[in-house]
């Protein structure tokens, strides 16, 4: 079976498993898909915060365009890729 029918499935509660499996049992099944979708989100941050740090370096009018200084930029960029 795809993953992704599986995947599907299991947002459903349609696993072959028993239907009346416990709630965690469930919660375990999609620890998986919940890590893989923080560590994208992680990646996504980063490359944010390294394109604002470089226009931060480079071009002040691209940040006045959208509304940010420089300090406010350099602030947000310096921030760990885990923190929102």
């Amino acid at each position: 079976m795809p993953i992704a029918m599986f995947q599907a499935q299991v947002a459903r509660g349609q696993t072959t498993r028993r239907s009346a499996a416990p709630e965690r049992h469930r919660y375990l099944w999609t620890l998986p898909l919940r890590f893989v979708q923080e560590l994208e989100k992680w990646i996504e941050r980063g490359a944010q915060r390294a394109a604002l740090r470089e226009l931060a370096e480079q071009n002040g009018h691209l940040l006045r365009d959208i509304g940010k200084s420089r300090a406010d930029a350099l602030r947000e960029a310096a921030k760990p890729f885990w923190q929102p």
